[in-house]
């Protein structure tokens, strides 16, 4: 149960207003112009070394009469075409009438210990539809990140769709993957954990150290850094004061039951001061995999 404390008091609070950019959502009618794009807008596509084939779509917002010819370009970085990928054609026809086809990635898989290998794709055609979503760099062109399987903890067993409850008042749905740089040991949730003292959609890092008797790396404990999630305005020593709110949690993992047990604080931090204004509330979250 979270618990209320005193030593500051609401008078009243100020939402961050996040709200969900339509860019990433294809499917809006364009009048004036058909165009091509990959079908995410992401500007980072995080794949797991192990993954084998990945599929990477790309999207008409309308069917053409003709077949559409799309080649991608692959730029090498750390990651290097033919050693750690390969494409079962750099060419695809999405057909007559149809909306999609997609890019078939294969990962090369090694049992070496390496920090996460990035490497560049783009996509053209040789139509005369407008290639990409204008606003939207993820639309024709992505970093690629490959992130090593061969990481010190199994944090990747909670990548896809999570689970999270917040303990006594319910649970919601998230996701679990890598973070943008790829680093091992780190899992990022994307999901309101403090329930509804938090906005949906706050990304979490979880940083997990695997515990010293267990080489597989199965079990461990986990940490949150303080993570901002909103601002409210508080009432301290009578002055209403803007106050930046801050999830911090520590616990442990578990590959065998497959949950993540975090016991939670949220804080509240001056926001022009940045000094510690009081303990918010206490609780707990419960990570699964759905």
């Amino acid at each position: 149960m979270k618990k209320l404390y005193s030593i500051i008091f609401l008078v009243s609070f100020c939402l961050l207003n996040l709200s969900c950019d339509d860019e990433n959502d294809l499917t809006k009618t364009f009048d004036d112009f058909t165009f091509l794009s990959f079908k995410s807008t992401d500007n980072v596509l995080t794949v797991l070394e192990n993954s084998g084939s990945v599929s990477i779509p790309v999207y008409l917002s309308e069917p053409q009469n003709t077949d559409v010819e799309v080649s991608i370009v692959v730029t090498d970085g750390t990651a290097i075409s033919g050693d750690h990928f390969t494409f079962n054609s750099l060419s695809i026809t999405i057909p007559a009438g149809q909306y999609e086809s997609a890019f078939q990635l294969n990962l090369v898989n090694d049992s070496e210990f390496n920090e996460s290998r990035r490497f560049k794709i783009k996509i053209q055609s040789s139509s005369s539809l407008v290639v990409g979503l204008s606003g939207a760099n993820g639309s024709t062109e992505k970093d690629v990140v490959v992130v090593n399987d061969d990481c010190p903890t199994q944090y990747a067993f909670w990548f896809g769709l999570l689970s999270v409850e917040d303990v006594g008042f319910g649970s919601t749905s998230g996701v679990g993957s890598a973070n943008t740089n790829g680093d091992c040991d780190v899992l990022l949730v994307n999901n309101n954990l403090p329930g509804d003292a938090s906005p949906v959609n706050t990304l979490f890092e979880l940083i997990f150290t695997a515990d010293s008797s267990d080489p597989s790396g199965s079990v461990g404990t986990v940490e949150v850094l303080d993570t901002t999630v909103r601002q409210r305005t508080f009432n301290v020593g009578g002055t209403p004061t803007v106050c930046d709110v801050k999830y911090r949690a520590t616990g442990f993992y578990d590959t065998t039951t497959g949950e993540i047990f975090l016991d939670y604080e949220y804080r509240a931090f001056n926001a022009s001061t940045g000094n510690l204004v009081g303990l918010y509330y206490s609780g707990q979250n419960i990570i699964t995999l759905q």
